[in-house]
Order: C-alpha cells, then structure tokens, then sequence
C-alpha cells in the first residue's frame, strides 16, 4: 500500500513539477502557473486567472462552461466568442450557446430544451438576446445598450434620437406620468386672446392650430406628451375663454330681447 502512495505522489510531481517551481505546467503544455498566476493557453497569464484562446473568422471559440451533464446546448452557462483580430463579438449564454452555421455579427443559438437567454458584445453596444429551444435558431435582439447608456428596445441603431430610451413597438403600462408645465398662463389678464377672425386666418392658411404642431412634423419627429399636453390644455383653455365672451354676448342680446318683448307687450 505504501509503495502504490509512494507511486501516486511521485507520478504527481512528474506531471505537475517540484512544488516549489515558479513555472508548472501539465504534460499536454496548455496550463501553467506563473509568479501565482494560473494560465490557461498562455504560459505568462497576467492575472490571477487568465484564458488565451486565438480568434479566427467566423469560428466559434468556447472560453468557458458550466452546466448539466457537460454539453453546452443542455441548460448551461457558456461564455463564447467569434471573430478575429479587427472584429469580434463574445457572448454569455443562459441555456444554449452558438450555433453552428453562426457567423460573425449574425448569430444562431442552439438550445436543446429550454429557450435561450444572453448578453451578446459588440464594437457599437451590447445587447440581450433571445431565442426558442432548437438548432441553429436565429435570436432576437430584444434590448440594447449603447456606449451613451441610451437604451433601445426592439431596434439595435439610434438613428436622429438622443433619447435615453428609444423603443421600436408598442408599449402597454398601467400609468404613464410625464412632467409639464402646465397652461395656466393663458389665464392671465393681461394676456391678449387672439379673435375668432384672426384665429379663423391662421387655420386658413395653416390648416393647424397656432401653437399646435403640423401633422407632417407629427409624422416626421414625433411628439412630446409633456409639450402636447401643455399645448392641448392651452387650447382647452382659450376655448373656455372664447366660451365665457360667447355667454356674455347672449346674455347682453337676450336682455335686449326681452326689452323688446316687454315694449311690444305695452304697446299691444
């Protein structure tokens, strides 16, 4: 028995070297251990854990997985990378990993039973990306994150938009709050109310509101809830304006009315 431990710790150091070595690496040469670094590829790892692994066009390289049973496809967790020296894109996988007919900025998952979820990197952003279980199935890029820390959704690109979320869909919430400064300044008393006649100019020649932006920059840039409602509350506003002086003026007409009425009853 001794001699069989004698011969399990000997063999050890032929493979692994002295313990006291600065340089150890296994007999195959892809693991050393330098200065306490542990390096796997690369026989001067400059961090205490270090993979190298070369890059080569439109080839998978596998960095790392954990996972049942040890086969990526089977719910793992799977860090890959494909590319070569001027570009590449690595991914963190959650269930799946690549496929095989993935090229370089167009990837296909392969899942066996669950779908896929992962983080996919760039040169422009990063992106979550989502796939069902199959082969080869090409995912979706579901949200993005740009080096601006602007956020899209459904889209990978921001074209003319400085928003910090750009969303290219349809949206459902429960409630939407969005700040304004109201429009209580019509309000005002020494704030002239435009007349129906001049307002009925402008709409002539406009086909718009004033204040009201025109359906074609509606379509071409959007519009601003927090403006629109400001402006919106605005024209409600000066419609109520515009309303009160209408009241005033049936009033002071039918009073002349029922003058009338009062001097023709006397005289009859």
């Amino acid at each position: 028995m001794q001699t069989k431990r004698f011969i399990a710790v000997a063999s050890l150091f032929l493979v692994f070297g002295s313990a006291d070595a600065q340089t150890w690496q296994t007999n195959s040469g892809n693991m050393y251990l330098s200065s306490g670094n542990l390096g796997i590829g690369t026989s001067t790892p400059g961090f205490l854990f270090t993979v190298n692994t070369g890059l080569v066009t439109n080839t998978i390289s596998p960095l790392g997985m954990f996972g049942y049973s040890g086969i990526a496809s089977n719910r793992s967790i799977l860090i890959e990378q494909i590319g070569n020296s001027s570009t590449a894109n690595q991914y963190l996988f959650l269930n799946g990993g690549l496929g095989t007919s993935s090229t370089v900025a167009t990837p296909t998952v392969t899942s066996s039973y669950a779908s896929a979820f992962g983080f996919e990197s760039n040169d422009n952003n990063l992106n979550i990306i989502t796939a069902g279980a199959g082969t080869n199935v090409f995912p979706v890029r579901a949200m993005s994150f740009l080096p601006s820390g602007n956020v899209l959704i459904g889209k990978t690109t921001q074209i003319n938009s400085g928003y910090i979320l750009d969303v290219n869909g349809n949206e459902r919430v429960n409630e939407v709050v969005v700040n304004t400064t109201g429009a209580d300044y019509v309000f005002d008393t020494d704030r002239q109310l435009p007349s129906l006649k001049v307002l009925e100019a402008y709409v002539k020649d406009h086909h718009h509101l004033p204040g009201i932006a025109s359906a074609a920059q509606m379509r071409e840039e959007g519009v601003s809830l927090g403006e629109s409602q400001t402006a919106l509350l605005a024209k409600i506003e000066e419609l109520t304006l515009y309303l009160i002086q209408q009241n005033k003026t049936l009033e002071e007409q039918q009073k002349r009315i029922d003058k009338l009425e009062k001097l023709l009853a006397e005289k009859n």
